[in-house]
């Protein structure tokens, strides 16, 4: 079986609101559990899932794929780190 590659999940301003985008290479079993989360959108422009920067959203992708793979958050704000 293939390792399931690791999530990045960054802070970032789009559509004039914060938002928590999710990064990962091309994996169809993350994919289907991404789509899954009802606020999980597509950007084509970002190439990469977003969703609005909650701590609701937060918790659930990382109850979404705690177990499954490995989440990394160095990249958003000390406040915001799992």
């Amino acid at each position: 079986m293939k390792k399931i590659p690791t999530i990045f999940l960054e802070y970032k301003d789009y559509k004039k609101t914060p938002q928590l985008l999710v990064k990962f290479k091309y994996n169809d079993y993350l994919l289907n559990l991404l789509r899954k989360i009802p606020a999980a959108t597509w950007s084509t422009s970002l190439k990469t899932w977003y969703l609005k920067d909650t701590k609701e959203n937060l918790n659930l992708i990382i109850s979404t794929f705690k177990g499954i793979t490995t989440i990394d958050s160095s990249k958003l704000t000390k406040k915001k780190k799992l």
